[in-house]
């Protein structure tokens, strides 16, 4: 091969190689180009605890609690009741007897102290799983809120937090670590607008628990 033909080979391979890192750039720079640019912040606050307290879908999950509790603390009654009967026959029985009954009445308190815990527990994660739930129902209402209205963040506000008087120091410490709003302004507080739109569709559907909007 002849040297203007090496030369033309050579000013075509590197033409390629030049299209080639052209492209890649383009590939890389595309996607940073078509970035969208961030939205100018609407800001809405809430106070999470009121939005909860205010809930009436909060109240009808209270009572399902308390019904349940109540069906299992009918439980844990009997088993007492049946403890106590076991008891009193204790002083008119002796010799085998007495060493039977007595067996029996500590197998029954065993059984009341493992069902009793085991019946704590068992509320205790009910108690969390309610409140998980109508949490995300508060997330998903306050993510609609902001789309209808146009913020484009809305924020758990933690103001009404108030850093404890004539406590220990840790604690006024701790407390005043994890607060992270010192001051907002009453215009961007929405609790009100949230726990209305919230009430208004609890009551729409009836007073019942509405399912969990789906992905929750």
């Amino acid at each position: 091969m002849n040297q203007p033909t090496m030369r033309k080979s050579s000013s075509l391979v590197m033409a390629s190689l030049g299209l080639v890192l052209l492209a890649a750039v383009s590939t890389v720079a595309v996607p940073a180009a078509m970035r969208l640019a961030p939205p100018v912040p609407v800001i809405a606050t809430l106070n999470l605890e009121e939005v909860i307290k205010n809930m009436e879908e909060r109240s009808l999950r209270e009572g399902e609690m308390k019904s349940f509790n109540l069906g299992l603390q009918g439980e844990l009654d009997t088993l007492v009741k049946s403890m106590q009967d076991e008891q009193s026959k204790l002083a008119a029985l002796s010799g085998a007897e007495l060493e039977q009954s007595t067996a029996k009445l500590m197998e029954m308190q065993a059984n009341a102290r493992v069902k009793k815990e085991l019946y704590e527990a068992i509320i205790d994660r009910r108690r969390g799983k309610v409140f998980r739930e109508l949490y995300n129902k508060i997330a998903d209402a306050s993510k609609r809120l902001g789309e209808k209205s146009g913020y484009t963040l809305v924020i758990a506000s933690d103001e009404a937090v108030q850093v404890p008087v004539n406590a220990p120091s840790q604690d006024v410490e701790r407390t005043i670590s994890l607060k992270r709003f010192v001051y907002v302004a009453k215009g961007h507080d929405v609790t009100s607008e949230l726990v209305t739109m919230m009430n208004n569709e609890f009551r729409a559907g009836g007073g019942s628990a509405a399912p969990m909007p789906s992905g929750k």
